[in-house]
């Protein structure tokens, strides 16, 4: 019984090692001058990194290989 609970721990110990909730992202990405990152999020084939440049926010988009798709701006944000 004692050696069936081991291979279980075992065996859930490497699945989960395995597992990576976070799809991979590219070594690096060009951001706009003076934009600070604030979050990013990630789909499959995407990933999405949101940026405070001065006072705009903005969502920026990229393939999963960093090649930017789109900028979105962020509008109606209540004031700090």
């Amino acid at each position: 019984m004692a050696v069936g609970m081991i291979t279980i721990i075992a065996l859930l110990v490497i699945r989960i090692q395995a597992y990576s909730p976070f799809p991979a992202l590219p070594a690096g990405i060009e951001l706009p001058e003076g934009a600070e990152p604030a979050a990013i999020t990630a789909g499959a084939g995407w990933f999405a990194v949101v940026v405070q440049d001065g006072g705009e926010s903005l969502i920026l988009l990229f393939d999963d290989d960093g090649t930017p798709l789109e900028q979105i701006p962020i509008e109606n944000l209540p004031a700090d």
